[in-house]
């Protein structure tokens, strides 16, 4: 089992797909990695805002404090908007290029791979930020 994990994690990093999870083999998944890593998102640093966010709503001052409150309501206000927009886009390109799919869970495939940080997303992207997808 520990070697069939080792083979499916190294497959993931180099990019062969036959040694993809379920969730993402296929034409259409790879579709919406590449269209998820060819933008660039809040949704992608959410985490590090986040974490800079707790640190530093730990500080003793008060008007620090609010203002790191507000910085956290602001990051999640703006991560449910990327995250809708992302969303309704991945769905309406998938319905544009690939009619026959059934269409379903992509949208929250973008969303869970938006939200990673892209050095450590899994399998890695193969394009660029910027590229037209």
């Amino acid at each position: 089992m520990r070697t069939e994990r080792m083979r499916t994690r190294q497959a993931m990093a180099t990019g062969d797909e036959r040694y993809f999870l379920k969730r993402d083999q296929g034409p259409v998944r790879k579709f919406v990695r590449d269209y998820v890593d060819s933008r660039r998102t809040i949704a992608e640093f959410f985490l590090p805002i986040i974490l800079i966010v707790l640190v530093t709503s730990l500080i003793g001052i008060p008007e620090v404090q609010l203002i790191s409150t507000l910085a956290w309501v602001v990051a999640m206000i703006l991560l449910i908007i990327d995250l809708t927009i992302l969303g309704l886009r991945v769905k309406r390109e998938v319905r544009q290029r690939f009619p026959d799919d059934p269409n379903k869970g992509h949208a929250l495939y973008a969303a869970m791979r938006a939200t990673q940080i892209r050095r450590l997303r899994l399998p890695k992207p193969t394009v660029k930020p910027g590229t037209l997808v």
